[in-house]
């Protein structure tokens, strides 16, 4: 998450506001990947444009071919959901971090998405 929010942005300095405050609500696995799920308080700030996708890092895993990616999802305003996925491999039981690479922040003026 550091990564993806580390934008020079005001719009990302709001989104390490949420993030500071955000508690997990649930991680669903996939089998080829994860999906965290945030709450935030609702007396946090909210993002504009208020529902947006965007961010990247690949992150280098023992035994895993080409990577994990990650994706952050936000919707009505706050970070919502964290995705990491395989590029088609089984999701490990056990996690061994090699390396975070390719990373690239939010760009919020650029990530906004329609609510789906």
């Amino acid at each position: 998450m550091p990564l993806i929010l580390a934008g020079e942005s005001p719009k990302c300095a709001l989104l390490r506001e949420q993030y500071a405050q955000a508690e997990v609500s649930s991680v669903d696995l996939t089998g080829v990947g994860f999906f965290v799920n945030f709450v935030i308080p609702a007396g946090a700030p909210r993002a504009d444009p208020p529902n947006m996708a965007g961010g990247q890092v690949t992150v280098e895993l023992e035994g895993i071919k080409h990577g994990l990616g990650c994706v952050l999802f936000v919707r009505e305003g706050v970070i919502a959901t964290l995705e990491g996925y395989t590029y088609g491999e089984p999701f490990p039981e056990h996690l061994v971090v090699v390396a975070l690479r390719d990373d690239a922040p939010i760009v919020p003026e650029a990530a906004a998405s329609p609510r789906s």
